[in-house]
């Protein structure tokens, strides 16, 4: 695995040599920039993209609870990009309290949506003929 943030020199050595990376950036669309240029540099290489797991850091902290969506939101912004795994670095001053509050709901609702997914219920990404997953429906937690 190589990790950084750099979209030149750390990504054309993933493309290079590395089986992993984990992309430092707080939001989705600062991923999506650098996945971009990793599969350019894949190509380049006569790489498979596909072949390179990625993984993101992520280090942005809502303020409050009205907050909960975006951060949900944003996970699953990662998750539409390919990520495989989002390392979530919390505040040091409550830690328990923040993944209680943010990051566990955000599984949850992720779990909820995937399993609708998996049973052809919905469309997390909204993109398809199923409605999109709402986490609300208890219909898909049976």
């Amino acid at each position: 695995m190589i990790g950084g943030g750099g979209a030149k020199k750390t990504l054309k050595l993933v493309a290079r040599y590395a089986d992993a990376c984990n992309l430092i950036a707080a939001l989705p669309g600062a991923v999506a920039h650098k996945l971009d240029a990793l599969r350019r540099y894949c190509d380049d290489e006569g790489r498979d993209y596909a072949g390179i797991r990625k993984t993101a850091t992520y280090a942005a902290h809502p303020a409050d609870p009205g907050e909960r969506d975006a951060f949900t939101r944003q996970m699953a912004g990662f998750a539409a990009l390919g990520i495989d795994t989002v390392i979530v670095s919390t505040p040091p001053s409550d830690a328990a309290r923040w993944i209680e509050r943010y990051a566990a709901p955000a599984a949850k609702t992720q779990e909820t949506e995937l399993r609708g997914a998996r049973r052809g219920e919905c469309d997390p990404a909204g993109r398809g003929r199923q409605r999109r997953c709402d986490p609300g429906d208890s219909r898909r937690l049976a």
